[in-house]
């Protein structure tokens, strides 16, 4: 049983934010658009582990996904799938790796070759064992100090060769494609069959690490160096792209293809969520909107039916709600 699912991760949401916000000759440019695309290769080798869970037993098997937590001396760790049954904790890493995968122990990385290009990688083995020692020790804060914690790293994509320098069997015990893994959790509860723990208890300490959660939340134009001047602002127009939708009749209408939308802003809203904050007052909206009427901002604004505090000119509206309901 899924009791955590997996969602569209908040730094993917902030760089497509971003991208649409830079000029197209930003200098940070090229390096978001690449960014971007390993998030988004490896959130869908994550997603497409899911087919794999939905055979396990809901009744034996809770699935807690993208989880990130603080050990006891406040580091964070992340974790991308937990599998608790009463016998065993599985910590899963997906990684969507293509082409010959090397296992150097000797150097402790990971050497990919495809296309007759290597690249070389942090050894997600020791990525998980990490994660291993972070969580016995979040485990053992919480009284759960007897679960056997079981690493694996699952390789998402079929295709990808395995091979390894040394201790083969250390790293075939550890790494396996997707597909195998019902096969090796089937092995793992035939070695650790004496079950520890119940459903109810299970299910307490799914609830616990649900609880604990911490959201990963950067500051992404810190992040790239990127200063907020350096945004495009406006009203993107949906059909023609551009940034000039005026507000008119209370609707926005784009000068370009004459495109109208009664609810261009609320792209343009979420975008200034992303990457400025979750509050804005009026000036800014008419700033960030390209509108020149306080009066007319401020009706728009109250529409939107916003929580928010102040008076007059000092009023803040805050955009949590607000996203939520259309983006998040």
């Amino acid at each position: 049983m899924i009791l955590k699912e997996r969602t569209i991760p908040l730094t993917i949401k902030k760089l497509e934010a971003l991208l649409r916000r830079i000029p197209a000759e930003h200098n940070q440019r090229s390096k978001v658009v690449e960014d971007l695309s390993k998030f988004k290769a490896g959130y869908h080798g994550e997603k497409s582990l899911d087919y794999y869970l939905s055979f396990f037993n809901k009744d034996r098997y809770f699935v807690i996904q993208d989880l990130r937590l603080v050990d006891s001396e406040k580091r964070f760790f992340q974790i991308d799938t937990i599998i608790l049954s009463p016998s065993i904790l599985l910590i899963i890493e997906v990684k969507n790796y293509v082409g010959t995968l090397y296992f150097d122990q000797s150097f402790n990385q990971l050497i990919r070759i495809n296309e007759g290009k290597e690249d070389a990688f942090l050894n997600p083995i020791i990525q998980v064992e990490r994660q291993k020692l972070q969580l016995r020790n979040w485990l053992e804060q919480n009284k759960y100090s007897n679960y056997p914690i079981i690493p694996l790293v699952v390789l998402s994509n079929s295709k990808s060769i395995i091979k390894a320098s040394t201790n083969i069997r250390e790293v075939a015990s550890k790494v396996l494609h997707s597909e195998s893994l019902y096969k090796k959790i089937e092995e793992l509860e035939l070695k650790y069959h004496k079950d520890l723990y119940t459903n109810k208890e299970i299910r307490k300490l799914a609830k616990l690490f649900i609880k604990q959660n911490q959201l990963l939340d950067q500051n992404i134009l810190e992040k790239y160096n990127i200063s907020i001047n350096d945004l495009l602002t406006g009203v993107n127009c949906e059909q023609c792209k551009s940034y000039a939708m005026i507000r008119t009749k209370g609707s926005w209408y784009c000068p370009h293809c004459a495109n109208i939308s009664k609810e261009a802003h609320f792209q343009t809203l979420h975008d200034y969520y992303l990457l400025i904050g979750n509050s804005i007052k009026n000036s800014q909206f008419r700033e960030f909107l390209h509108i020149s009427s306080i009066y007319s901002a401020s009706r728009l604004l109250s529409k939107l039916t916003l929580p928010s505090t102040g008076t007059k000119k000092d009023k803040v509206y805050y955009l949590d709600e607000l996203s939520e309901q259309s983006f998040l």
